[in-house]
């Protein structure tokens, strides 16, 4: 079952991937969609035209949408939920895909403002609403404006990266001629500016305050990002010994030296590779993927939680991923807490799978310039150039430091 699941997960990707990389190359210059002359009653137009009330101010983070009714502004429908108004610089995680509602403004009450949904009932014969890119539209893999329920939507793809700075990125939505939002009623053409930040989050100085010597330094999924300077307070902190770093969920640890490391993205997560999954269909593999690539000054301990996998596999045996071929690591087995532990200086893909690979060739697929591709990597090196850049690497090589801690890669089946 495991396989199979493995599988259909590396099938998803790849078809996610070739509908994201044809809507890239289609996304170029201004992008429009064209208005439709329907007729719709009063209930249609009600259901496809939802209108909102939100404050005028973020209380988050003290940011002011600067608006005047007839502009239009985005709702953030996402995830489904009832949507929330997008305020200047919002953030967007790479590699994601994002909805956003287009409304118009209708009328601003104190503090309030409130909006109404533009449908293809009320934006009139012959109008269109036209996307222009401002700035920063290198982050984006696509952006377009539909259709949804009558409902114009702007549908936001934006790239993968796992650097640790942000993109400032600006569009504009413009009607091209007057709309016919129920509450309102236009004199001029609607215009609205929609600015994100494209990148992910720092960890809260907060956080970095608090820590004492000997805690654990837990790795945030929505802030993965920290600063040199921060490292180098709690490198300081615990006077110079190694740090204790853990993944969110505690399913991974790693204790190592910090000192002089520069600004480092630990973003990571447990997909699968397809590459691998797709070359060897009959065995079992659990994958942990430091996207961004974490470069350290010198070897530290790793250490992976397999309790999830320990009752299935047969044997575990642990290979690094880098440069589109897998280099098998040598790493103990504590049966008591159901961890592998190896050493390491730099952290990329590792790779846990049921059986040893003989055949560890390149196994990544080519790219058009004739490189490999894996997590990480936009040249098929296996770990991300981390420091500074708003981009993944171009050439780094993963050089893994393993020592083996005295017990063999193949383990046996755990008794639960």
């Amino acid at each position: 079952m495991r396989k199979v699941l493995a599988l259909l997960l590396a099938l998803t990707t790849a078809l996610t991937m070739g509908v994201m990389a044809f809507a890239a190359e289609d996304t170029t210059g201004i992008l429009s969609a064209p208005g439709v002359a329907v007729d719709v009653d009063v209930a249609d137009a009600a259901e496809a035209s939802p209108r909102i009330t939100a404050p005028l101010v973020n209380t988050d983070n003290d940011i002011t949408l600067e608006v005047k009714v007839g502009d239009l502004v985005l709702i953030d429908v996402t995830d489904g939920t009832p949507g929330k108004i997008v305020y200047p610089e919002s953030r967007l995680i790479p590699g994601e895909d994002y909805t956003f509602e287009i409304h118009q403004v209708i009328s601003i009450s104190g503090n309030d403002v409130v909006t109404e949904g533009v449908t293809t009932g009320n934006i009139g014969t012959g109008n269109r609403l036209r996307l222009t890119g401002k700035k920063g539209t290198s982050a984006v893999s696509s952006a377009k404006i539909e259709t949804k329920r009558k409902q114009y939507i702007l549908e936001m793809t934006t790239k993968s990266n796992y650097g640790t700075k942000k993109t400032d990125t600006e569009y504009q939505i413009q009607s091209t001629g007057i709309l016919h939002v129920p509450g309102y009623t236009s004199t001029e053409r609607s215009v609205g500016t929609a600015s994100f930040k494209i990148g992910y989050s720092t960890i809260s100085d907060e956080v970095i305050d608090q820590y004492g010597e000997g805690d654990i330094l837990t790795i945030d999924l929505n802030a993965p990002v920290i600063t040199k300077k921060q490292l180098d307070r709690v490198a300081k902190e615990n006077n110079y010994r190694p740090v204790i770093l853990e993944g969110e969920e505690g399913d991974w640890t790693f204790e190592g030296r910090i000192s002089g490391m520069s600004d480092t993205n630990f973003i990571y997560d447990f997909d699968v590779v397809p590459a691998i999954v797709e070359r060897f269909e009959n065995q079992d593999f659990k994958f942990l993927n430091f996207k961004g690539g974490v470069n350290l000054p010198s070897n530290g301990t790793m250490t992976i939680d397999v309790s999830d996998i320990s009752g299935d596999f047969k044997k575990m045996v642990l290979y690094a991923y880098r440069d589109g071929r897998l280099e098998k690591l040598s790493p103990t087995y504590d049966a008591g807490n159901d961890e592998l532990t190896f050493r390491a200086n730099q952290l990329g893909t590792f790779v846990i799978t049921d059986a040893e690979i003989t055949d560890t060739t390149i196994i990544a697929p080519e790219t058009s310039s004739g490189a490999t591709s894996t997590p990480g990597s936009s040249s098929g090196t296996g770990i991300g150039k981390n420091p500074n850049t708003g981009s993944t690497s171009t050439g780094i090589a993963l050089a893994f430091a393993v020592a083996s801690l005295g017990s063999a890669a193949v383990l046996g089946r755990k008794k639960k």
